[in-house]
Formats: C-alpha cells, structure tokens, sequence
C-alpha cells in the first residue's frame, strides 16, 4: 500500500509498471485541476521528460482517468493548503514496511516500540511468535 506524492510522476510509475495502481491509497498532488482540465494536464506532462515523456498517450491517460475517478487524488490546493516542496525522487511512501521485515533492525525496532505503546495504551494482548510472523508477511 503506497501514498504518491506527485500525480504526474506517479501515473509514469504506474504506466511503466514499477507501482501496481491497485496499491496505490492515496496521491497528494501539488496539482489544483478538476476533472474536465484532466485531459490537458496529463498532455503537458506528456512533454515533460521528468513526467511522462516518452510513454504511452492513452494507457497515461486512462491511469490518470482511474485514480481520478477512484477518489484516490488529494490536492491540498482545493482547501487553501499547500502541500510543500517534495524532493524529485521522493514519489512514493509505503504505508507497511515491505522487503525482508523480520531481517530490518529498524523494522524491528519500530514494531517493538509500536507494541510497547499499545501496552501503555491498554491494547497490547500478548502475541506469540507464530501470530507475530504471520503478521509480517501480512503487510508485504
């Protein structure tokens, strides 16, 4: 599960196949459009080399037409926000770590931490190690 951070760059990552557009939770745009400019935003961006130069006019179009239409674009913009400068190659946040979780010692850290929350919260049940591993190929 993936939160995108740029409409243009993600519909070339899913268009190029490297991010499944089932995956995808949300995209936070830096774009202010609505549904009948769409067409012409996704044609400017098709001569932008860092966007979707080079690729397919139609399957961009139609990747564009999903998300749009699967309530899966936020533009910040629409209620006076801005949503900030991202880095270039900053696209795509996983919102589940994904790889080789039980090896990451920063993903086990952040599970032992999250766990120890849930205790001071009153909503840690005790988890044996079978249950927890089953949890990890759960997220990936």
């Amino acid at each position: 599960m993936k939160i995108g951070f740029s409409y243009g760059r993600c519909i070339r990552d899913i268009v190029k196949g490297d991010v499944d557009i089932n995956d995808v939770v949300v995209i936070v745009s830096g774009t202010k459009t609505d549904r009948s400019r769409l067409d012409s935003l996704v044609d400017d961006y098709l001569y932008r080399d860092d966007y979707l130069f080079g690729l397919d006019r139609e399957r961009c179009h139609d990747i564009a037409v999903q998300l749009w239409e699967s309530g899966k674009i936020h533009q910040p913009r629409d209620f006076g926000r801005h949503r900030g400068k991202i880095m270039e190659e900053c696209v795509w946040a996983d919102l589940f770590p994904s790889g080789d979780t039980e090896q990451d010692p920063m993903v086990q850290a952040a599970w032992q931490e999250y766990r120890a929350m849930l205790g001071l919260a009153g909503k840690r049940r005790n988890i044996d190690k079978d249950t927890a591993k089953t949890n990890w190929g759960s997220h990936q």
